[in-house]
């Protein structure tokens, strides 16, 4: 699985590369929300909001983590 991740990272970042930070986004069309849809202008918007998703669910996931750990040491 962390190959693919990995595999799957290297080819985002690969269309990053060739891809000008202006250029505007597509598919946007599946956010209910208009006004949300009317913020994300371009890359170089997107990429630091997916960053910071990431990192915060990153985080979420090492909070559950470590109270399960904690839950299943106390059994």
């Amino acid at each position: 699985m962390l190959k693919a991740c990995a595999q799957a990272l290297a080819r985002q970042i690969a269309r990053l590369a060739i891809t000008p930070l202006s250029a505007a986004l597509r598919g946007l069309g599946f956010h209910p929300d208009p006004e949300y849809i009317r913020q994300i202008s371009n890359v170089r918007w997107i990429v630091p909001h997916v960053t910071e998703e990431t990192a915060a669910h990153s985080g979420h996931l090492e909070i559950a983590r470590e109270l399960l750990e904690e839950a299943i040491r106390y059994t």
